[in-house]
């Protein structure tokens, strides 16, 4: 091809993109502002419109979905949770009725859609519940956007992608489109799915998109659509919760609303009940959970995209350090969880065992427990990774009562024993790596079941289609490792192990004659011989008072027997240490 002859084709090739903008043009009545036109040209299959509200995001979609409907076999849908959030207002049906009556394109009220003269649809729909996805099981659209992405299940969202498809030969890019708010029901996967960790609302000043696994995220901010009254709406976000408003107004993915069933939980460097491994190596003198502690095992199924969620709770022994005059023994410590996704049990069994050889945990786990529907996973562990899980079918509400019991702040007058800085400790502490302590990364930093905690909520759904019969429950969403954590919670944990004899006596001891407390110097010297022996005098002045208080029990430290009686009476020794 020559060179007049390729410039003869671009010339061409210029006229007919222009013909078909101002095809598109006859829909769309403004133009998109410069952060909806860096959305719009993306060339990325999924990419995600989020942030402060007022930024112009349900325009944005119904933008995207309109831009291909001059093409004959094109397809958009746009989707909200229910049909009510579609029909409200200004929502998207409003928005679009607006836009194209008059245009030449047709609305079919029964199937709410749109049918355009060049034989383009653009639907509109809902998915209430998770089994509604199957509505759009025959389907195929070449663009799908979700309006408010948080208020929809990971699972819904996608379900979708199987129907995001088009005829070989066609131009037309496959996109899957969505808009959010920060906050709702799935703030938590979208943030993960979308939203760059080292992300900062003050980045959204700069119009540029930001990439995380292949995806595209656009910040939306009030300041860039002029289509607003910015200074009323403003106003009114002014009178909203301090959380709500940072969501809506700076579009701040961080913050989140605190739930009601664990309203005590508290995370951050200033929390109660959640400690880094330098914390808890300054009380235990370890960086690891002490070897004679006794543990419990946790999993709440799931495969895809619900995770197998499986926890790890142990409980300090009997010879744990007393801090401030208030024992650390019998306090739980949450060292470690498993996120599984997609995964069969035996490959989700050999990591659990993976995970109890490295750190020794397999012989100290006194029961394990897994949700009761699981009958075919918890016999693969049983026989193919040797786990015996015990099937829990809780009611709705088992378990909690013993975690909101763990989780009180108690002890208020006496500082915490790991954070001297704040008052008051719980019996219940969540260990992270010291550079997860602020925003915690994947099953490293126990991300999931921090957030969790954070957000896990009562809600009132409705027991019948009867208007206001209704059963107050937990939240069944985003509440994977809660249903883990309260399944070992509902048996009231592991046991405290109890301490030895010799344990017991040290216990007794002045702390300078303790074996903690044992001179670093080499047995053998003068001063180590010298310390063992004022030990010894002190352990037997233990032993004479005690003898002295219990004269019928004899030796308390070691449960009596006929040959006891004749060890001592011929002179045995007294007890072991």
């Amino acid at each position: 091809m020559s060179a007049l002859e390729l410039v003869r084709v671009r010339a061409r090739a210029k006229q007919m993109e222009a013909k078909a903008r101002s095809v598109v043009r006859r829909y769309i009545p403004h133009d998109p502002t410069t952060r909806q036109a860096l959305f719009l040209s993306l060339p990325h299959q999924e990419a995600f419109y989020g942030g402060a509200a007022g930024g112009g995001k349900s325009d944005a979609l119904l933008m995207g979905a309109l831009e291909h409907v001059d093409k004959p076999n094109y397809a958009a849908l746009l989707l909200r949770r229910t049909f009510q959030d579609l029909s409200k207002p200004k929502a998207l049906l409003d928005r679009a009725r607006e836009w194209l009556q008059g245009s030449g394109a047709r609305w079919n009220d029964q199937k709410k859609q749109w049918r355009f003269p060049s034989g383009a649809l653009l639907a509109f729909g809902y998915l209430e519940g998770d089994d509604d996805i199957y509505q759009y099981q025959s389907a195929e659209y070449q663009f799908i956007g979700f309006d408010e992405l948080t208020q929809f299940s990971e699972r819904q969202y996608t379900y979708l992608f199987s129907r995001l498809r088009r005829l070989s030969g066609s131009d037309v890019p496959l996109r899957m489109r969505s808009a959010s708010n920060p906050g709702g029901i799935g703030a938590a996967w979208v943030y993960e799915r979308f939203i760059p960790d080292d992300w900062q609302p003050e980045d959204a000043v700069e119009i540029c998109k930001y990439e995380k696994n292949g995806r595209a995220f656009v910040p939306a901010r009030l300041e860039d659509n002029p289509h607003l009254d910015q200074a009323t709406y403003e106003e009114s976000l002014d009178k909203l919760d301090e959380v709500t408003r940072a969501q809506l107004r700076k579009g701040d993915w961080r913050i989140r609303a605190q739930g009601n069933i664990y309203k005590a939980w508290t995370d951050g460097p200033d929390s109660h009940h959640v400690i880094t491994w330098s914390q808890f190596e300054s009380v235990f003198r370890v960086r690891r959970i002490p070897s004679d502690w006794l543990g419990s095992n946790g999993q709440d199924w799931g495969f895809d995209p619900d995770p197998a969620a499986t926890v790890w709770n142990f409980v300090a022994g009997e010879n744990s350090p007393i801090i401030h005059g208030v024992k650390l023994a019998g306090s739980i410590f949450v060292p470690a969880i498993l996120t599984c996704k997609g995964e069969i049990p035996d490959h989700v069994g050999d990591k659990i065992k993976a995970i109890e050889d490295e750190h020794g945990w397999g012989s100290r786990i006194q029961y394990r427990v897994m949700s009761h529907e699981a009958s075919s996973q918890r016999e693969t562990y049983r026989i193919k990774c040797g786990l015996n899980f015990q099937k829990w079918k809780p009611d709705a509400h088992g378990g909690i009562a013993q975690m909101q019991h763990v989780i009180r702040i108690r002890h208020k007058d006496k500082p915490h024993p790991f954070k001297p800085w704040l008052m008051g400790r719980p019996d219940f502490y969540v260990i992270v790596p010291d550079d997860q302590m602020v925003n915690p990364k994947g099953d490293e930093g126990l991300a999931l079941l921090r957030a969790e905690f954070r957000e896990y909520r009562y809600v009132e759904p409705n027991v019948t289609e009867r208007k206001g019969s209704s059963n107050i429950v937990p939240y069944d969403f985003f509440n994977h490792y809660m249903d883990a954590q309260r399944g070992i919670a509902a048996r009231w944990f592991a046991s405290v192990r109890p301490m030895t004899e010799a344990e017991k006596i040290d216990s007794e001891l002045p702390e300078g004659w303790r074996l903690e407390n044992k001179p670093n110097v080499a047995e053998g010297d003068w001063a180590f011989e010298g310390w063992v022996m004022a030990r010894e005098a002190e352990i037997a002045k233990i032993k004479r008072r005690f003898e002295q208080k219990n004269p019928a029990h004899g030796n308390a430290w070691k449960p009596q027997s006929p040959l006891d009686q004749m060890g001592q009476r011929w002179g045995g020794k007294w007890g072991d240490e």
